[in-house]
């Protein structure tokens, strides 16, 4: 390697000059390397301050660290840069430090399932601190609530969270923020628009469906046309209906693709066992990944990745 011999244990690292990637992926890695080394600093700069005995720099660093993961999406990073703060003696007598935590922890423990009463807990520190003056981090917090109150599609609540975190923003010298405002803003007017796109697809499915119904009055063609309406409302690939008759069989079958082309009944239809459990079940059957359950896989082969059987009852 550049003239020198090497040994048969020798490590050889091959490196390019220029790497092959996209505006995009250039963009991320020159992130994650800036979010590293801001992390690589702060981890130094708490060895510094354990050194020094200065408990308050500590905790600050720590708090930052943690602010850092969970804006990253590294929430056991965040719990434990939380936990490292509040093992710092003398933590809960810096009132704006602790108030800081305790909002960063509601946040970052904030079940979308339950996400009212995560922001309320979130938002009771967050007032505490605008009341002691801390109007900068107070409107910081209500930014990173609202991001995650966001990725919960609890759209409302998190641009009127925007909005309170702007007005004060507006006031101060803070440009970054500003603009980290007017994304999440974007981001949540662009999601719902994308909602209700998806409401008024669904409406005029719906529409669709029952005109089909009130108009076609061939009963193969009209399961058909139904069909073909179900596989575009649900965005899915292929599916049938059956109907069966009072022993159980089925008497007729249509099946279709998503582009609206017949398929084998004999593999996705009524005859298949995954059917005839559901048949026998009377009960709903959902799978998200057929590839994780070996007996599943088996019944319907590696070209099915999710499937759902449902019977309709009179």
């Amino acid at each position: 390697v550049d003239g020198k011999a090497v040994g048969p244990s020798t490590w050889i690292r091959p490196r390019l000059r220029v790497i092959p990637m996209g505006w995009s992926w250039s963009l991320f890695i020159c992130q994650r390397v800036h979010e590293r080394t801001v992390e690589h600093d702060l981890v130094h700069a708490l060895e510094l301050f354990a050194e020094r005995e200065l408990p308050e720099e500590r905790v600050r660093s720590l708090r930052r660290l943690a602010q850092l993961r969970l804006d990253n999406g590294d929430l056991p990073g965040v719990a434990e840069a939380l936990r490292s703060a509040r093992s710092v003696p003398g933590w809960e007598g810096l009132n704006e430090e602790r108030l800081i935590l305790d909002a960063l922890t509601a946040i970052s423990e904030l079940d979308l399932e339950e996400a009212q009463e995560g922001a309320e807990h979130a938002e009771a520190a967050i007032d505490q601190l605008e009341r002691l003056g801390s109007l900068f981090e107070a409107a910081r917090l209500r930014l990173r609530l609202a991001s995650a109150l966001a990725e919960g599609e609890s759209y409302a609540e998190a641009e009127e969270l925007v909005g309170m975190a702007t007005r004060v923003l507006e006031q101060l010298p803070a440009g970054p923020e500003l603009e980290r405002a007017d994304q999440l803003r974007d981001l949540i007017n662009a999601a719902t628009r994308n909602r209700l796109d998806a409401v008024t697809a669904h409406y005029d499915a719906l529409q669709e469906l029952t005109l089909a119904i009130s108009r076609e009055r061939d009963l193969p063609k009209l399961m058909q046309v139904l069909l073909d309406q179900v596989l575009d409302l649900v965005n899915e690939e292929r599916g049938y209906v059956a109907l069966l008759d009072d022993s159980g069989e089925p008497t007729r079958i249509v099946a279709r693709s998503f582009a609206r082309e017949e398929v084998d009944r004999k593999v996705h239809g009524p005859t298949s066992s995954v059917t005839r459990r559901v048949m026998l079940t009377r009960q709903p059957l959902t799978v998200l990944d057929t590839q994780g359950d070996s007996s599943l896989n088996q019944e319907v082969g590696s070209e099915v990745r999710s499937l759902i059987c449902v019977p309709i009852l009179r």
